[in-house]
């Protein structure tokens, strides 16, 4: 039997390949694709694009669109354009949602403040402060200072040795007590001033962005 040449081979394979693929819709040549004339939302560029295309990019000036497929007409969308304005609704919220927490860091240090103030003859609150614990002390030794005049004036009474020993150190526990009471004041109040302008830092930096 004799072989076939390699022609007769080709023609044979070609055979079947047009054979294998002549019920392929895929490959039938018959099949159009459908174009459709679109403009540029940005630079207005005309472009030409496939009917089911939903998204492309501008060769002309590198803009992301979005296709819009409407009964009466075919346009494009700039996307950047709705990210840039998502993007700005974002900051927007995210501004209120700072200055809600600056109110509420505020209307938090004015209650605790008030709560921990006194109020002096002409109505006015005073928080506490250094001077408190000073002038608990210089009063104190007032008083020893006096018992003890007293003391050695009417010895050997011990009424007022045991009045001086007993104001001494009750003037020192209350002025010990202000003065505790002074430095946790300032330490929360240090702590609110940072809080608050922490949270001053991003309102303005945010304020900036949407300049």
């Amino acid at each position: 039997m004799a072989r076939p040449t390699d022609s007769e081979s080709l023609l044979s394979d070609a055979g079947s390949f047009v054979a294998a693929t002549a019920s392929d819709p895929w490959l039938d040549t018959g099949v159009s694709v459908k174009i459709t004339k679109v403009a540029c939302q940005s630079c207005g560029a005309n472009l030409e694009i496939e009917e089911s295309v939903r998204f492309l990019t501008c060769r002309y000036c590198g803009s992301r669109l979005e296709v819009c497929h409407q009964p009466s007409a075919v346009y494009t969308k700039l996307l950047e354009r709705v990210e840039r304005t998502q993007r700005s609704t974002e900051r927007e919220l995210r501004l209120i949602r700072l200055e809600r927490k600056l109110q509420r860091l505020d209307a938090r240090w004015k209650s605790f403040e008030k709560s921990v103030s006194t109020r002096s003859k002409d109505g006015t609150l005073a928080p506490p402060g250094p001077g408190d614990a000073i002038m608990i002390r210089v009063l104190t030794v007032f008083i020893v200072l006096m018992l003890a005049v007293w003391a050695l004036t009417d010895l050997p009474n011990l009424t007022p040795i045991i009045l001086g020993m007993v104001a001494g150190f009750t003037g020192w526990m209350i002025a010990s007590h202000a003065s505790r009471r002074y430095r946790e004041f300032e330490s929360l109040r240090m702590r609110y001033a940072r809080q608050r302008a922490a949270v001053r830092v991003e309102i303005d930096q945010l304020e900036r962005e949407m300049d």
